[in-house]
């Protein structure tokens, strides 16, 4: 996901929603982070990007 963000593969802020994930990619303060929900078992996983 890295890669794609700056390569500019994917344009920030990055939303997508399936039958079983959730996905975001949002610039804050703190960087680039992208949040991964798992709809199956309701697990959120934080995961900040490398700049």
């Amino acid at each position: 996901m890295t890669y794609y963000v700056d390569n500019e593969k994917i344009k920030v802020p990055f939303y997508e929603d399936t039958v079983l994930w959730d996905i975001a990619v949002e610039k804050r303060d703190d960087g680039t982070v992208m949040e991964v929900l798992n709809k199956k078992n309701g697990k959120e996983i934080l995961i900040k990007l490398a700049e």
